[in-house]
């Protein structure tokens, strides 16, 4: 929980890259370290930095990659690195299987990771952080690598920005997300961050309790997750669904899915309401990232997803306690997460739709008319 606001902070003020950088050391290290740790205390203080520099590192991987594809590559965060996670969770299955000791499945979580460090020295700064911070000119040569790459040709020198304006986007911090042109995205955001975390865990955990093996819903909860982020990331494109869309769209599918399985018993319809609604959960968790990104200027980018995924953390850690109020009334773990569900898609009619809309660097620049689109 620390790491995310430090982290969004820290990228804001410091720049995307070196926080991505010095998040992944600060994971690596205590990842490598922790397999011959020798007592308890030690191996939880080493947790505790592996968590710090696992939220730093995510959360501006995402900003990073949000700001450097732009609007026509917008699906690929979404589907793509929500994806990787899911993977992840599907690949970690058969890993607990083979590699029964904690300290083996640890070894080869850090082996993993090693691999991280391997193609840091290739990444470049977000231009567009570059560009809010005054420094033109390197912006610039970031989007003629770019370019080069991708073998398109030279984009047009970068105007200077007023030097008062830039100023100000250096200096700002908290404040900036309690202007009244903000106040209200901000607040409903961290409530859905809140409660899409909350079943999206709850769902995990509740895991053990379908009637399938552990080893089998875990993998067939990362399939399922894959299937709603790609879902996600197609239907972000549609000029007839979009970003608001398909989060709304998602939450009614899960939290439908989640009250009606709260009164099933049998068996197979069971787990289709089980799998619809982790479906439906996955697709707008994958996507409110990218949401949440475009909604705030790049001068509090990294502040505003810091603190957003706070609260996804504190949902995080109180769906545990509604999975085990199963034990008291079954139906309680489903229906209290659909109505999460149902209630943070409801709270979105008051956001905007942010397809087409070019990603604000300031808060003057909030309220832009979308693009023209037909596709």
């Amino acid at each position: 929980m620390l790491g995310l606001p430090v982290g969004g902070w820290w990228s804001d003020k410091r720049g995307r890259k070196e926080a991505f950088i010095v998040g992944t050391v600060i994971l690596q290290v205590p990842a490598a370290m922790s397999v011959w740790l020798p007592s308890y205390e030690i191996y939880a203080a080493a947790r505790f930095l592996f968590g710090f520099g696992q939220a730093v590192m995510d959360m501006t991987a995402f900003v990073l990659v949000t700001e450097v594809l732009g609007e026509q590559m917008a699906s690929v965060p979404v589907w793509w690195m929500n994806s990787m996670f899911a993977i992840g969770q599907i690949a970690m299955s058969p890993l607990a299987m083979v590699m029964t000791h904690w300290r083996e499945l640890n070894l080869a979580i850090a082996v993993l990771l090693a691999t991280l460090l391997a193609v840091m020295c290739s990444l470049s700064e977000s231009p567009k952080w570059l560009a809010s911070q005054g420094r033109t000119s390197e912006a610039h040569k970031v989007l003629c690598r770019i370019a080069k790459v991708n073998k398109r040709p030279k984009p047009p020198p970068i105007a200077e920005p007023d030097l008062q304006i830039t100023q100000k986007q250096q200096t700002a911090g908290v404040g900036v997300l309690c202007d009244r042109r903000l106040t209200v995205r901000f607040v409903v955001s961290c409530i859905t961050w809140f409660c899409v975390s909350a079943a999206f865990y709850g769902l995990g955990l509740s895991a053990g309790s379908i009637p399938l093996s552990l080893y089998a819903s875990n993998l067939l909860n990362g399939v399922v997750q894959v299937a709603g982020y790609v879902t996600g990331g197609y239907l972000i494109q549609r000029h007839w669904c979009g970003r608001k869309g398909a989060v709304v769209g998602g939450f009614l599918v899960g939290g439908a899915c989640l009250l009606l399985s709260a009164f099933v018993r049998q068996k197979v319809v069971l787990l289709m309401f089980y799998y619809a609604g982790s479906f439906g959960v996955s697709t707008s968790f994958g996507v409110v990232f990218l949401y949440t990104a475009e909604l705030f200027p790049t001068n509090v980018r990294g502040l505003a997803l810091g603190i957003n995924s706070l609260f996804a953390r504190v949902g995080a850690m109180l769906s545990p306690y509604v999975a085990v109020a199963g034990s008291i009334n079954h139906t309680l773990p489903p229906l209290i997460f659909g109505v999460m569900c149902l209630v943070a898609g409801g709270l979105q009619v008051l956001l905007p739709e942010t397809r087409g809309v070019k990603l604000p660097d300031t808060v003057d620049d909030i309220g832009r008319v979308p693009a023209e689109d037909n596709s």
